[in-house]
């Protein structure tokens, strides 16, 4: 699968995205900027939840409005004082696209072991259950496009590490792109764009984007590394990155 963004363009008084274009194929992609660079807007344009000017293509057919049987992510909370478990959030939201939506969502839960979650409600879990749980509910809606934000905010090393291989599992046969503000998980992405004021500065695989002097240039902040201490999540050793990190 490919999806293609053409010449992708938000405006808002005072910011502009764009005119940003990019292809993603099948497999999972970060992106990587500071506060207010505009990656959950990239999202959002993408999901077609804000206005857009440009395309957004699935293997060559326009996406028009919010696609949403092609698309699901975790973009959308519920709100507040929404008093129901996260089954019910799931009923309504995988519902729509999957007649078994309570199996489909069951298994993805379970394969966290987290089963336990799906009776609980959202004010009873911590914040980083609760971005677990908007996460996995998205994953469990079985669409080409996943695209998730944020979505190892308030997640402790070792819950990281075991969303990362749910999402590299499903990037076997989705599109999935997602936002962060860690260093960790991106060595681990298939392609890792770093985003600055509204525009893409740099793509590519993982170990060539992720150095010191792309880093300085994205945050225009000083790094120093001495010594580096990093997630092993079991993945390919060769997509370590030794080298400017």
């Amino acid at each position: 699968m490919q999806l293609s963004l053409e010449e992708l363009t938000v405006e808002y008084p005072g910011f502009r995205l764009g005119p940003l274009s990019t292809v993603f194929t099948t497999g999972l992609h970060a992106i990587l900027g500071p506060n207010g660079a505009g990656k959950t807007t990239l999202l959002r344009a993408i999901a077609g939840l804000v206005h857009r000017k440009g395309r957004v293509r699935l293997d060559g057919a326009v996406l028009k409005g919010s696609a949403w049987r092609l698309v699901s992510s975790n973009l959308a909370e519920p709100p507040e004082g929404f008093n129901a478990t996260i089954a019910d959030y799931a009923r309504l939201y995988v519902g729509r696209l999957v007649a078994r939506w309570d199996e489909r969502v069951s298994s993805i839960f379970a394969r966290l072991g987290l089963g336990w979650m799906l009776d609980r409600r959202f004010e009873e879990l911590s914040m980083g259950q609760r971005s677990l749980a908007l996460t996995l509910v998205a994953i469990a809606r079985p669409t080409p496009i996943l695209l998730l934000d944020e979505p190892f905010a308030h997640l402790d090393p070792n819950w990281r590490c075991k969303l990362l291989s749910v999402l590299r599992e499903e990037a076997g046969s989705r599109i999935i792109v997602y936002t962060t503000h860690e260093f960790d998980t991106p060595r681990y992405a298939d392609s890792l764009l770093l985003v600055k004021m509204g525009a893409l500065i740099a793509r590519g695989p993982p170990d060539r984007i992720l150095t010191v002097d792309n880093l300085r240039r994205l945050y225009d902040a000083r790094f120093v590394v001495e010594e580096c201490v990093r997630i092993d999540c079991g993945a390919d050793e060769r997509r370590a990155i030794h080298r400017g990190m």
